[in-house]
Parts: structure tokens; sequence; C-alpha cells
């Protein structure tokens, strides 16, 4: 009787131990369940990461930056970095405005910038000088003109003297501008004669 209780109690304890061993076997699977689904959403996660910087660095190549040389009346010429659709007022403002001598209606401000591009921004001075190049150019064909020219190059014209070339000016700012070169004929003392001597070297504006 009392080996049969013995026996008895050593298969609970038998049960007890294989039931509480099964449990602990059935945490240890759960929890190394939970761990292989944390390391894949972490590994997801890393992934996700990478994939969004290397889009992002895609993305800042493809966008197109502009080198612009910029100099001239600005308070701090120099080259600057721009992107692809910036203006020309842009590269002004980056290079701290126009200076007090500037002239700011020489340029486009609204112009699109090209890659490589040297802004020049002159003085109104100089800009005065190259009106004044431009004009010279254009009267490059020798002639003078009988609405614009001073004594000294009226007199550079055959038979015309000081005398003469002060007439010229007088009757020009007492009439008007000559209509045509024959109009010089109306000077007093400029008849038909001299007129042919100097008929290919004058001209009007």
């Amino acid at each position: 009787m009392k080996k049969m209780k013995y026996y008895q109690r050593v298969a609970m304890l038998v049960v007890c131990i294989c039931m509480l061993t099964g449990c602990s076997r059935k945490e240890e699977i759960l929890f190394a369940e939970m761990e292989t689904d944390t390391d894949i959403d972490m590994q997801a996660a890393d992934y996700g990461s990478e994939a969004s910087a290397i889009q992002t660095e895609a993305e800042a190549e493809s966008e197109q930056w502009l080198l612009i040389h910029i100099c001239g009346a600005v308070n701090y010429p120099g080259v600057y970095e721009f992107p692809e659709d910036a203006r020309i007022y842009q590269a002004v403002e980056m290079a701290g405005g126009f200076t007090a001598e500037a002239d700011t209606e020489y340029l486009n401000m609204a112009e699109p910038l090209t890659d490589g591009m040297k802004i020049y921004i002159p003085t109104v001075e100089e800009t005065m000088e190259m009106k004044a190049e431009q004009e010279s150019l254009e009267n490059a064909d020798g002639k003078v003109d009988l609405n614009a020219a001073g004594v000294s190059e009226l007199c550079t014209l055959p038979g015309i003297g000081e005398a003469k070339a002060r007439s010229i000016i007088a009757y020009r700012e007492q009439i008007g501008k000559f209509d045509s070169i024959e109009q010089i004929m109306d000077v007093e003392g400029i008849k038909e004669g001299l007129f042919y001597k100097i008929k290919d070297s004058i001209k009007v504006s």
C-alpha cells in the first residue's frame, strides 16, 4: 500500500515536470519567433532607409546647378552657384546688389542664367563711353555729319574754313537740322560750286 502511494507520487511529480518542461519549451519557441519577427522588421526598416537615401542622392544628382561669374559694379563680385531656373536679378542679389555707380538699366534682369555665364555690370560712366564708341563706329564712313559736326570737324571739308563752319552751325541752330546734304547751299557763302566739292564728304543723320 505504501509502495503504491509512493509510485503514485513519483508519477505525479514526473507529470508535473513534463508539463513544466513543455511550457518552458513553448515559451522559448514563442520568444524565438518574436525575436525573428523583430529582426526581419529591423532589416526591412534598414533597407527602406537605404533606399530613401539612394533616391535622395539620385534626385540631388539629377538637379542641374549653374556656376555663374558676376563682376563689375556689384558689392561682392565672384563665382556663385544657382539652380537651373535662376535669373540675372538673382545673381545680382547674391553678389550683394548694385553699387552706387552701377547702370541698373543696362542688363535685362529677367534673362535666364546659363552655366559658365559671365555677367558684367557696367557703371553709368562706362555705358556712356560705350555709346560714344558705338556712335563713332557708325560714323566710321569718314563723312562729316552736318547735323552733329562741330567747327573743327567741318573745317576738314575742302573749301570750308572757320567762318563757313560757324555759319553752318548757326543755320542748324536757327532753322533746325538739315534734311538733305543739298540744303547746305542755303547757308550763306556756300554755293553750288562748293557743294559739288564737298558733297561726297558730307551726310545728314
